[in-house]
């Protein structure tokens, strides 16, 4: 488990250095996530991982430079789920100039020239004496290497003729985006990022890399889904006026009664303390309600996850479903969901399945309606025959208020690029 007070103080003595090979940038908010990563490190990981920075391009950047208004910076998450609404979010907008990212590994093709790999050399000494009393020597061989390679991708950044008036990108709290953020920034150029999943703020120094989107926000605007999402960066900080409510592009399945005798249980992340723990729970239960009711389950596994944690379960009703299949093809004959700390809430509403969320200690204030959570197993038994005995329109009336709290879907693609669009307007008469 990481020290969350002690990498607070780690990103606050990184807020107040100053590196004149990233000059003007924000350290601690380069490397917020990488913070963690760096605590979580081996003393030989972090040497492998510094080495490669120094020597090697972990990325490819490319850009489209036909000096459009807007400008999309594309990452490759290597997620269907975030590429599809990538997709759909840049078909939005007729024209647009393009950065590209994409990781990529050890090879000869991205070996540095000896000039190259002196000078990031170079940097990296000078960078790691300036934050050695950050952390421990391996943690600071780790940022330090981290910063030597961002350092070089501002470079290259730089040698680009970049004069968008607006920029778009699906993500800022990465180092590889937020680098890229704060280099459009100091070019005058207005930075949007966007809401992927569902933000919840449950407090400022804890569970940071689950809370990036809000903790870490950096661009001057951030696009996001309904008013629940607005009030969760408005928690975290984040000015009402920076806040654009432009709903959700993805497609939208109202209710309908279905007869289906299975039902889909989603799984935490595993970066959740306790999500193996939760995860148990949540399986317990369905064991039992698929038992009573005569029904099946589908268990969904989180993407950076693995079905080895639970290998000694003895499951008579339920199965996991393959890595390979998505969200949408679990839920596809699901009569209902169970899930517990997670954002798929949005994409089992989205598809006009009930869902039913299992609340414990964890404080992941997600789920605001009082028909969609439960403690105890007899608890969501009694919430299960309260929901049957409700008549259609009482259902979809119900489902209706949800998906437009989280996801207000009407003309959303309109209103996102009314939002790109006047900004745009506003830039060209400074």
């Amino acid at each position: 488990m990481v020290d969350e007070l002690r990498q607070t103080r780690m990103l606050n003595q990184l807020h107040c250095v100053k590196l004149p090979c990233l000059d003007c940038f924000n350290l601690d908010q380069l490397i917020f996530n990488t913070s963690q990563f760096a605590m979580e490190s081996t003393l030989v990981k972090a040497v492998r991982d510094c080495v490669k920075r120094i020597v090697y391009n972990s990325f490819r950047l490319e850009y489209s430079g036909y000096h459009f208004p807007l400008l999309m910076i594309s990452y490759d998450y290597k997620r269907n789920d975030h590429t599809v609404l990538w997709k759909n979010t840049k078909d939005i907008f007729n024209e647009y100039d393009e950065i590209t990212v994409s990781e990529c590994g050890i090879n000869r093709n991205n070996l540095l020239d000896l000039k190259s790999i002196a000078v990031s050399f170079g940097n990296f000494v000078r960078i790691f004496n300036r934050i050695r009393h950050v952390g421990n020597f391996k943690e600071t061989l780790y940022l330090a290497g981290r910063l030597t390679e961002l350092a070089r991708m501002d470079n290259m950044l730089s040698r680009w003729n970049i004069r968008n008036s607006v920029s778009l990108i699906f993500f800022d709290g990465g180092n590889y985006e937020n680098l890229i953020i704060q280099h459009l920034k100091k070019l005058g150029i207005v930075t949007v990022t966007m809401q992927h999943g569902q933000p919840v703020f449950h407090g400022m120094d804890t569970d940071r890399i689950n809370q990036t989107i809000i903790l870490n926000f950096s661009s001057d605007y951030v696009l996001v889904t309904g008013e629940y999402s607005k009030k969760q960066f408005m928690l975290g900080g984040v000015p009402k006026e920076a806040i654009g409510v432009v709903g959700s592009c993805r497609d939208i399945a109202r209710y309908a009664e279905s007869n289906s005798n299975s039902f889909s249980v989603f799984l935490d992340c595993p970066t959740y303390e306790s999500s193996v723990k939760d995860n148990r729970k949540m399986i317990d239960i369905a064991e039992k309600i698929a038992k009573r009711k005569g029904f099946r389950y589908w268990i969904k596994l989180h993407p950076q996850d693995s079905e080895d944690k639970y290998y000694d379960l003895k499951l008579e009703y339920g199965e996991f479903t393959p890595q390979r299949k998505n969200i949408v093809e679990t839920l596809e004959k699901s009569k209902f969901a169970i899930l517990h700390a997670s954002g798929v809430y949005l994409d089992i509403i989205g598809n006009g399945i009930k869902a039913y969320c299992m609340k414990t200690d964890f404080d992941f204030p997600l789920v605001e309606f009082d028909d969609d959570k439960f403690v105890t197993l007899e608890e969501l038994e009694l919430k299960l025959k309260n929901w049957e005995n409700k008549n259609v329109n009482e259902k979809k009336e119900y489902m209706d208020e949800i998906v437009k709290y989280y996801l207000s879907p009407e003309n959303s693609p309109q209103r996102h690029k009314k939002f790109i669009e006047d900004l745009i307007k506003i830039k060209a008469v400074e």
